[in-house]
């Protein structure tokens, strides 16, 4: 059947004060949106004013025994939600979506992102040595919240599967609304869809696909604001890969 997939919704950490001076895409995380030093407006007890260590840990790391799990250096609690995903008549949900949908970058995301832990918790909890801090801001980020992702942008499938359309120009023939295949030629094959649009990195979405397959945050948004593309019209960094401007972003997928 017809796959229809909404625009992504963007979402950005609060963080406590507005002393966050927000850097431009490409800069790296300093200045930007996930920029949670003490100086930015969030607190670090350990007093070093460091940036990376809210996510990410050289020692004392969370360890999975999945070969599969994706936890780079991990220094967070562990997000255990199970999120519910978008859902419209035109997608036979059943059959799209993995089981969990949170898979890999998503549900590191979510740690911060799913309305119920603090950005700034970090180090202090079960099955990690008792380094540093709790929750010191005492309030979650900004993110889906109690809707969790049923009103965001389709997570946690295959785009392999369901990609077929050309690099550019409208498919042949049309899509009969009501098919139950996975196969859409109106979404972009991955190799063929650039994110940066004539920018200076190319990125294309089969470089964004987790494993090379699977659609997550990761896809579409680039955490330490490395990659992203200029967009001098934007009205903010939203660390998204492609201009928001005449729709880039969503176009590097839809045939429109």
């Amino acid at each position: 059947m017809r796959k229809v997939l909404v625009v992504v919704v963007s979402i950005v950490i609060a963080t406590a004060g507005t002393a966050m001076a927000l850097s431009s895409p490409g800069e790296g995380v300093l200045g930007s949106v996930h920029d949670m030093r003490y100086s930015a407006g969030a607190v670090d007890f350990g007093g070093n004013d460091r940036v990376c260590a809210f996510c990410h840990t050289p020692h004392h790391a969370y360890t999975d025994a999945d070969p599969n799990a994706y936890y780079p250096l991990w220094s967070r609690q562990l997000n255990v939600e199970t999120f519910s995903p978008y859902v419209s008549p035109t997608i036979n949900s059943a059959d799209y979506y993995l089981p969990d949908i949170a898979i890999g970058p998503t549900r590191l995301c979510m740690s911060c992102h799913d309305g119920s832990i603090a950005p700034d918790q970090h180090y202090n909890f079960a099955g990690m040595s008792n380094l540093l801090i709790g929750d010191s801001w005492g309030q979650p980020g900004i993110g889906a919240g109690e809707n969790k992702l049923l009103d965001d942008h389709p997570i946690g499938f295959n785009y392999n599967e369901v990609a077929i359309g050309p690099a550019a120009g409208n498919p042949a023939g049309a899509i009969v609304f009501g098919r139950e295949d996975y196969e859409d030629p109106w979404i972009r094959e991955a190799a063929t869809g650039v994110l940066n649009y004539g920018d200076r990195y190319q990125v294309r979405v089969v470089d964004r696909l987790f494993q090379g397959q699977y659609m997550t945050c990761a896809t579409c948004h680039d955490v330490h604001n490395k990659l992203n593309a200029d967009d001098p019209a934007a009205a903010m960094n939203y660390l998204v890969l492609a201009p928001q401007r005449d729709s880039a972003l969503c176009l590097t997928c839809h045939i429109k």
